[in-house]
């Protein structure tokens, strides 16, 4: 039907946490596009999600529940992960960013391999995933 179509037709935005050892360990949908603000808040600070459920910060709680451990959050090179205070809040964890070189998605777990699957799953389920 036309709802679904154009459902499916609109932009949402997906962050995911990938683990080498845990796969996807979390992710979480916005409708439209990820901005600086948005993907601070969703990262490092308790967030409302889509459904109205109060989430824990997906970046500092999956870092702090690797008890010291050293872990390195690898990030494309989007304008909305380029911010000094984000960097600040993961280093505050004994965590460090490093942002993979422009058109380098080689270099990218997600990019070869693990988004896509997510991104055929979502196309076919997002309608019923809501």
């Amino acid at each position: 039907p036309d709802e679904v179509l154009e459902h499916i037709m609109q932009r949402v935005s997906c962050l995911v946490l990938y683990t080498l050892g845990g796969g996807f360990e979390d992710w979480a949908f916005t409708d439209g596009t990820y901005t600086k603000e948005y993907f601070l808040h969703v990262t490092t600070e308790n967030f409302t999600d889509v459904h109205g459920y109060v989430r824990r910060p997906m970046l500092t709680s999956h870092i702090n529940a690797r008890k010291g451990r050293c872990t390195a959050i690898l990030l494309d090179n989007a304008k909305t992960h380029h911010m000094h205070e984000f960097v600040a809040r993961v280093a505050m964890h004994r965590a460090c960013v490093i942002y993979i070189p422009p058109y380098c998605h080689f270099l990218s777990p997600l990019d070869n391999g693990a988004f896509g699957a997510l991104v055929q799953w979502l196309r076919r389920n997002y309608y019923y995933a809501q």
